[in-house]
């Protein structure tokens, strides 16, 4: 039987003592990557040398309100507040530190308050080096193939908005004088709700509740938390159908204008807006036209006290209505790349599944 050991055995919190960089702070591009506690791989990057994360090796990333893990092995600099840096201790594989992490429970109702208190009260398996190495690597090949099939659908969804700009021009600046109307009068647009995290009969059920974190996909199918019957029924979340479109609203870093689809019928918190599926316009032209349309929802969302939409922004904004013979032709085009995402989609799902079957295997 694997021994196993208290998490302060295996690992160093090296958080203190690091500077923090303010998302004001986050510039489009520079020397020295960002890193935060947002959904993105690299929040921004900066040029300030000083600000540089101090490691002397690999480490893990945990992010405190969002449950983020990621595994860092070059120079960074720390974004905002609530990244915890962990370094293995000697008699661990870093890698191997990591994909066990991945697999600790944490609770799903305390919303944007602090978990690595629950984190520190997990037990860490300890087999030999070269049986932690063994583990890493089988783990790493089953992660490398989730993350080749995600790639697969990025790249699919781009191919997509490139045949969208050939036949439509810029959604923004119209440059093929198409007619347009505002959104609300195509769709019906809503929003939807945060369960009180004091009833925790309202997390872990069956419905899926995306927040703006996860609008970054164009079929989302995960979520990161759940609610219940009872958070439907008591409160003003609602679901929305499969082939709603979300759009962000507000969040961390780069997530305000971040657009995706359902994959899945599926509730929202309020920061999201929900366009629902109509007959007026094709929820995946539509999709593919609003994810465009990215920095323009951005900037709409600055001016005021806060740089966020809101519902009212995205009822009025004007999008492209086309000919609906080109529409045709475009979901044709769309069509036939289909199987393609679909095959991407149905892999994804099974390489989720696998990572999951083989982490269960190594560390229950």
């Amino acid at each position: 039987m694997t021994v196993r050991v208290p998490f302060e055995q295996a690992v160093l919190d090296i958080t203190g003592g690091n500077q923090r960089l303010l998302t004001t702070e986050y510039q489009a591009e520079g020397a020295i990557p960002v890193i935060d506690q947002g959904q993105a791989e690299i929040a921004g990057f900066t040029n300030n040398l000083t600000a540089v994360c101090r490691r002397d090796g690999p480490v893990i990333l945990f992010g405190d309100h969002t449950r983020t893990l990621r595994f860092v092995d070059f120079d960074f600099a720390l974004g905002a507040d609530g990244v915890k840096v962990l370094k293995p201790l000697p008699g661990f594989d870093a890698r191997f530190l990591f994909h066990f992490l991945r697999t600790v429970r944490l609770p799903e109702s305390l919303g944007y308050s602090r978990h690595f208190k629950f984190l520190k009260n997990c037990s860490v398996p300890k087999p030999s080096p070269g049986e932690q190495q063994r583990i890493a690597a089988i783990l790493d090949k089953a992660d490398s193939l989730r993350r080749k099939r995600r790639e697969a659908i990025r790249l699919a969804d781009e191919f997509l908005r490139a045949v969208f700009f050939d036949m439509f021009g810029d959604p923004v600046s119209n440059t093929k004088q198409f007619t347009t109307q505002v959104i609300e009068q195509l769709c019906s647009v809503a929003t939807g709700a945060t369960p009180s995290r004091e009833r925790s009969d309202f997390f872990g059920g069956a419905h899926a509740w995306i927040k703006t974190g996860e609008v970054d996909s164009p079929w989302i199918t995960n979520a990161e938390e759940h609610i219940s019957d009872a958070a439907i029924n008591e409160t003003n979340c609602k679901i929305f159908p499969e082939r709603t479109i979300l759009i962000a609203m507000y969040g961390q870093g780069k997530t305000r204008g971040k657009v995706g689809m359902l994959g899945m019928p599926a509730a929202t918190n309020q920061a999201c807006a929900a366009i629902l599926p109509s007959a007026s316009i094709d929820p995946f032209f539509l999709y593919v036209q609003l994810s465009m349309m990215y920095e323009h929802l951005r900037a709409m969302g600055r001016g005021g006290n806060q740089e966020n939409l809101n519902l009212g922004m995205i009822k009025s904004l004007p999008v492209l209505v086309p000919p609906l013979g080109l529409v045709n032709r475009f979901l044709a085009i769309r069509q036939r790349s289909e199987s393609i995402l679909k095959q991407g989609r149905t892999g994804e799902i099974d390489s989720d599944h696998l990572v999951e079957s083989l982490a269960s295997s190594f560390f229950s």
